[in-house]
């Protein structure tokens, strides 16, 4: 707003004071008075002092009369205190200004945005001012013509001359066209500007300038009114337009008569000080120019036209130009050519390679950044890293890997001042961090002097470009947003700043003055019935909140902190999703008064916290000065209206200052504020010296003990190496575990290839996409060519039965492709996945054999284990008595429904060719197999869910002791599941996951027997029909013997190697079920590849149980891959809890029932919830290996009956596993705990206590409890020499109720001084009763409150808790730890 006063001729201030002047809302006579004392221009008014108190004197001097300020002394002062203001603006547009022109002339064509809120207020403001005036397209300024004026004025201090065709308003279209800087020295710079717009009518021109004086209004310069210029020449350009018609004229009138208005402003300033005193002048004075343009249009109609520089060419001497530039340009690729046969041999002889054209389909962007990549060695093929993929597939001669796109390098992390400047790649930011991270940043205060401490910070992010926010951005742009929140998941954030908008939650809106209210504390997610344009106000505030929350959460869950600011009245803070952030983490209010930091106003804030340290930036108002009222709408140093609240959204400097501290503290990583902690040491004599070294020898299951833990779940006490193994002071070791990372969160190494494929899988999908369409189509292709290589060799295997089980069909059929064993593929297949497998096609081709050494694959360890294997001559003396025996017990084995289905079974698999059979005799079966020494093996029935499964029991007629085993299997488990899936989703950042699932068909039975070891795969049954014996003799592998294990697993490794190393899926094999994930646009690739693979090579599979979904079922266990979560079906859990039921109704439970449900909950212990399953199995196993089987010996016990109503519990009401995408972050809680029972050795006295030290890196004070242990407790307990066990197994049971608002949805540390204990509370369960309760109870507790707890021991030298458990507490409350009571849980406390 301008002030209006009326100024006596040669004391009219500038246009920047008077704009002061307006802002403050100015008394005409102050405003008189400070131009009578010669305060004419802002230089003038900055220079009255430094201070306030220096202004004021100043003023005084200057002006004699102090009546002239006002009447009474209170008039006086506040008259000064007015000036003073205005003083105080003027000051900080002399600053604002200098910068802003210093910055804009580096770069003349560097033109500042203005935001859209600006815009759209000038607007306003102008329609308010000009009611008369109607703002169409076609008159209203575009934005891009205010902010080349504004910022044209800004550096010259004058409004420039401007063509019409530069002029742009709202209905025109902007082109981008690029230009060279005019400053540029040493270094030629691009950059973009609006091309001119040409004017096609007279109407046009005056529409262009209107909008041009519209913007000189926008921007203070020069009123759009009569009295100061514009609408008077506007006027006299219409009334001179209607007497000389002509676009030609009115375009030269205009430029003369502007030009004339700028040369006066620019060259007479003293004379003509503004834009409006020059026109006048001009409209006044200079009436000749009128004239000036009609005779220049009179002279132009005679002037004869301009020609061209050259004469149109002749048809002879277009042809010779045209044959010219012809030969030119076969001479510039003659020379090219030569130039790049020159490069290749120079390329050659420094042993590179030489480059390769690009084809016309690959866009050229793409293929040279594919060939920028430099590299030596064998020849790359480069069309295996583009988009078209190499259609020789795997029979390309040139090396298929995968490039490194060279580019632009990154800058390292202190140049980062833009988003542009920031790796895409979250992983490779994380591992320069950690960073801080300021949102809704305003300036940037806090970030600003963040990097003054070199602490990392990521750009700020704000709508607004001003301060440290060199480069606008917004968080509601979708695509912007997912990278930061890729950055939060990835651990690249560990302290975020939300200074969340809070115009729609303030409750200014409910003043008077203010806008309309959207919202109240009784509805603080808005109005349901609000007018468009509120509801507007009111979605976006929640949005943005939303995104708040969101971030917040994330940023917690990766180990890190955040703080969110709002004023302290403001409706946020209750509204129900901050209420519930705040309850579920924890979190801490610090109230700020903004004026004890040095702020205007006293603006009471409030700040919710994470950590605790954040409270000392507490303050209150100290009082002894005046606060600004931040009401109304006042004009910024800029010009633009805005409310008061919004101007004093900008933190005091050493607000700032403070937070930044605090901040830096906690990115050290190591919280500092436990100094005095980290320095405590034990006095007392130690057992072992201070340095000394625990070595640890490894275990044999270290492996998928890593694999484990990165999935969430501790395998075994020693089966990973301890995370301190070193003896150290107890201080050092707290200050150690605040280091460490949490071992749940450590990633493992996938087994190769998988994490070639992840990564491919997310940087390269279309590549990887095309190169497997490539391939299914090639050796689909390949299948077909070698069918009949494969069909020969099989037509020359000369035993008759097995030639059938390859060939798939009867003799007198021809075999398709699908139906036989393919060999010929095979090994082609395997050979181009380079499987170490060689020998498996001619297995597969004469069988394998079944006793004795089973064959090695050279693809598993060898198996180290001692084996008690017998001599196969040993089993073949005494083949006819274990054929007598098996007979015998064939013989009396009931006539069944279960043994009708294995028969049938049985008959089903002759007709396959797997079997043949049924022999009647003894001499039968002793002529087909061509030996008298064979031994049969009794089938019996297995029955599953609703069907019944035909097992050999090849253990009592010595088979499968004659077997010895050669390689450890190794096969995927859960844990490796859940590892590749969270490797694959934190890769594929929002990308949707699915999954695929193949089940073979009789598996075993597909895999051929060696027919020499035809005496060993007899098999005996009972014919339901006849009551007799019968034999048959399996030509594939019978479930039940060893050896078929590994002989099966060999070719199910084989074809996910297949499918892993040439067609680059991530699959798995857990013996004949296979199954794979991808994301949700490729799965279906994926299992159509997956699917075909298995038909080209014969392994069929049951076309019923394909899954292709996003919660597929896998062993039982259904994979939600849109949650991440493991979880059982519904049916299942159904099925479970009745079997369950029906026992505790029966009240009774027979060890060989308790072994079937034990079977059926082993998938609950291992694969979804751990420790707490096993905690409850020690009585179902113990009732299993029963050995006194009287009938009342199998009812019910307390025991049996709590576990198997826990087990009922945890089916219907467990919760399901999640996969966790965290990435590796430091601890969240350290608790070390600690018993003492009095030694008699030593002379101790006192009752049994335990003790405990919780560290928690968001608390400024570790805690500490001590607890005797109640004598009616420790007699429930079994009798020992010495009680010192269970006395340490109870303190982490009470430690997890006392600190359980602590660990709860926490990444928790537990230390244990004792091995039993830790070993124990590891495995799950205990065969001590007293002790598997206390197990029982801790994990129950750990499930509840969902903590991740990880479990190692600690030396007694360095534990802590020590000190606790002896009562020593004065220790730790000398360094400042805090004592509270503790807390029994209720099953103990009933005890208690």
């Amino acid at each position: 707003m301008v002030d209006r006063t009326a100024y006596p001729d040669g004391k009219v201030p500038e246009l920047a004071v008077r704009q002061i002047f307006g802002r403050q809302k100015l008394p005409s006579n102050m405003c008189l008075l400070m131009a009578e004392i010669g305060m004419v221009s802002v230089e003038r008014v900055a220079m009255l002092g430094d201070n306030i108190a220096t202004v004021k004197t100043t003023l005084k001097t200057l002006v004699a009369d102090e009546n002239k300020f006002g009447a009474s002394p209170p008039e006086r002062e506040l008259s000064l205190t007015m000036l003073a203001a205005v003083w105080r603006s003027s000051s900080t547009l002399q600053d604002h200004v200098a910068t802003r022109r210093s910055k804009m002339e580096e770069d003349p064509n560097k033109i500042p945005e203005i935001p859209g809120e600006d815009h759209a207020e000038f607007r306003e403001i102008f329609v308010q001012a000009h009611p008369d005036v109607i703002l169409n397209y076609h008159k209203e300024p575009h934005q891009k013509l205010v902010e080349k004026l504004y910022r044209d004025y800004v550096v010259h201090g004058a409004v420039s001359f401007y063509e019409v065709a530069e002029m742009r308003t709202r209905a025109d279209r902007l082109v981008q066209t690029g230009g060279l800087t005019k400053t540029a020295d040493d270094l030629i710079k691009v950059v973009q500007m609006d091309s001119k717009c040409s004017v096609a009518s007279e109407s046009q021109v005056l529409d262009r300038l209107h909008a041009f004086f519209v913007v000189l209004e926008y921007l203070n310069i020069c009123e759009f009114s009569h009295k100061a210029g514009p609408l008077k020449y506007l006027a006299e350009l219409e009334e001179w337009r209607h007497d000389n018609r002509g676009l030609a004229l009115l375009l030269s009138v205009d430029t003369l008569i502007r030009k004339k208005v700028f040369k006066l402003n620019h060259d007479r300033r003293r004379d003509f000080p503004s834009f409006s005193a020059a026109l006048l002048e001009v409209l006044q004075n200079h009436k000749q120019l009128w004239n000036d343009a009609r005779s220049s249009a009179e002279i132009d109609k005679f002037r004869p036209p301009r020609r061209e520089a050259k004469a149109e060419l002749s048809p002879k001497q277009k042809k010779n130009r045209a044959r010219r530039e012809k030969q030119r340009a076969l001479l510039k690729a003659a020379k090219e050519l030569n130039n790049n046969k020159k490069k290749d041999k120079d390329r050659e002889t420094r042993g590179e390679v030489p480059k390769i054209a690009r084809d016309a389909r690959i866009p050229e962007k793409e293929w040279s950044k594919i060939m920028s990549f430099k590299y030596s060695g064998k020849k790359r093929c480069p069309w295996f890293n583009c988009s078209l993929g190499c259609r020789f597939g795997d029979q390309c001669r040139d090396l298929h890997t995968c490039a490194r796109i060279a580019g632009k390098p990154c800058k390292p992390p202190d140049q980062w001042l833009t988003w542009d400047d920031v790796p895409m790649d979250p992983v490779e930011v994380a591992r320069q961090g950690p960073f801080f991270l300021e949102i809704f940043a305003g300036e940037g205060g806090i970030t600003r002097h963040l990097r003054a401490l070199h602490v990392p910070v990521l750009p700020p992010v704000d709508v607004v470009q001003s301060g440290e926010v060199a480069q606008a951005r917004d968080v509601l742009d979708a695509q912007f947003w997912d990278r930061i929140l890729a950055l939060a998941r990835a651990g690249a954030i560990m302290f975020v700043h939300l200074g969340t908008p809070c115009s729609s939650f303030s409750i200014a809106r409910e003043l008077p003055e203010g806008p309309p209210p959207v919202r109240s504390s009784d509805v603080p997610m808005g109005f349901p019935d609000l007018p468009p344009h509120l509801q507007a106000v009111r979605d976006l505030g929640n949005l943005l909140l939303g995104r708040s929350i969101e971030i917040a959460e994330i940023v917690l869950a990766a180990g890190g902190d955040f703080s969110l600011e709002n004023p302290l009245s403001s409706i946020l803070w209750v509204t129900p999703v901050v209420l519930s952030l705040r309850q579920r983490h924890r979190l801490f209010d610090v109230d700020v008064d903004q004026c004890a930091f040095g702020a205007r106003s006293r603006k009471p804030t409030r700040f919710l916290v994470s950590s605790q340290i954040c409270t000392q930036w507490a303050r209150a108002c100290p009082g002894g000065h005046g606060h600004l009222r931040l009401r109304g709408a006042v004009r910024d140093v800029q010009g633009r209206v805005c409310f008061v609240t919004k101007a004093a959204q900008v933190y005091p400097e050493a607000l700032c200052a403070t937070i930044a501290g605090t901040i830096q503290e906690i990115l050290s990583g190591d919280c500092p504020w436990f100094q005095a902690t980290y320095a405590l040491k034990d006095d007392a004599p130690r057992k072992r010296p201070l340095g000394d070294v625990r070595l640890w020898r490894g275990h044999r299951q270290a492996e998928g003990a890593r694999l484990a833990q990165f999935a969430g779940y501790q395998l075994k006490r020693g089966a990973v190496k301890p995370l301190l193994d070193t003896e150290v002071e107890p201080g050092v070791a707290m200050q150690w575990t605040m280091k460490i990372l949490h071992p749940f969160t450590v990633p493992t190494e996938l087994p190769e290839p998988l994490p070639v494929i992840i990564k491919v899988m997310a940087q390269f999908p279309r590549q990887l996409a095309s190169r497997r369409e490539l391939k299914l189509a090639w050796w689909g292709k390949r299948a077909l060519e070698l069918m009949p290589a494969s069909l020969q060799r099989i037509a020359a295997v000369s035993d008759r039965a097995l030639r059938r089980l390859l060939r798939g069909v009867p003799e007198n059929h021809l075999p398709q492709l699908g139906q036989f064993c393919h060999i010929c593929l095979f090994e082609e297949l395997l050979k181009a996945a380079g499987s170490a497998d060689h020998e498996l096609p001619r297995f597969l081709l004469y069988g394998f054999p079944i006793v004795g050494p089973i064959s090695r694959s050279n693809r598993w360890p060898k198996y180290v284990k001692p084996q008690a294997v017998r001599p196969i001559s040993e089993a073949l003396d005494r083949a006819w008595d274990l054929r007598r025996m098996v007979v015998n017990r064939v013989g009396g084995v009931p006539v069944s429904d279960a043994l009708r289905k294995i028969w049938e079974g049985t008959l089903d698999d002759v007709a396959d060719g797997s079997c043949v059979g049924p022999f009647d005799s003894e001499d039968a079966v002793s002529r087909f197999v061509g030996a008298d020494d064979w031994i049969p093996t009794q089938r019996f029935e297995v029955i599953q869910k609703d069907k019944v499964r035909g097992c050999d029991s090849a253990t009592s007629n010595m088979i499968n002791k004659i077997t010895e085993i050669t390689e450890k299997l190794q096969l995927p488990s859960t844990d490796l599941n859940v590892a590749a899936l969270k490797e694959l989703k934190m890769a594929l950042g929002d990308r949707a996951l699915s999954g695929w699932v193949l089940d073979e068909k009789k598996a075993y039975r597909q895999v051929p027997i060696a027919p020499t070891h035809r005496k060993f795969s007899v098999i005996a049954m009972k014919d339901p029909a006849d009551g007799r014996p019968k034999f048959f003799v399996m030509i594939g592998h019978s479930f039940g013997l060893v050896s078929a294990v590994y002989n099966y697993n060999r070719r199910s490794a084989a074809i996910n190697e297949i499918l892993t190393k040439v067609f680059e899926i991530l699959a798995f094999n857990f013996y004949d079920d296979k199954y794979g994930f991808d994301e949700v646009d490729r799965v279906d690739e994926a299992h159509r590849i997956a699917i075909a693979v298995h038909w080209w090579l014969g392994a069929r599979f049951d076309s019923k149980k394909l899954q292709c979904s996003s919660s597929p079922t896998i062993l039982g266990v259904t994979y939600n891959l849109k949650d991440m979560i493991l979880e059982i079906k519904d049916d299942r859990k159904q099925e479970l809890a009745a079997a369950i039921e029906e026992i505790l109704e029966k009240g009774s439970l027979d060890p060989g029932s308790a072994g079937k449900l034990k079977g059926k909950l082993m998938f609950g212990s291992s694969q979804l919830w751990g420790k707490i399953g096993r905690a409850f199995f020690r009585p179902i196993s113990e009732r299993q290996y029963m050995k006194d089987r009287a009938d009342d010996r199998m009812l019910l016990n307390s025991a049996l009956r709590r576990s198997l109503t826990q087990w009922k519990f945890l089916i219907e009401h467990g919760p399901p596993r999640p996969i966790p995408l965290r990435a590796p972050k430091k601890c969240d809680v350290v608790i070390f705990t600690d018993g003492f029972t009095p030694d008699m050795r030593k002379s101790e006295r006192g009752p049994d206590r335990v003790g405990a030290v919780m560290l928690d890196r968001r608390l400024l004070h570790p805690v500490q409890f001590t607890e005797t242990i109640p004598k009616r407790v420790s007699r429930a307990w079994i009798p020992r020499t010495t009680q010192i066990v269970p006395i340490e197994m109870i303190a982490p049971v009470l430690a997890l109720e006392t600190f359980k608002e602590s660990v709860r949805d926490r990444d928790v540390l537990l230390l244990i001084d004792s091995e039993p204990v830790e070993a124990a509370l590891v495995k799950g369960y205990s065969a001590k009763e007293d002790l598997s309760s206390l197990i029982e109870v801790f994990w129950n507790l750990a499930l509840e409150l969902r903590a991740n707890i990880f479990i190692d021991r600690i030396s007694s030298d360095s534990n802590p808790a020590d000190w606790p458990s002896r009562d020593l507490m004065s220790l730790g409350e000398a360094v400042g730890w805090i004592t509270v009571n503790c807390s029994w849980p209720g099953r103990l406390a009933d005890s208690n």
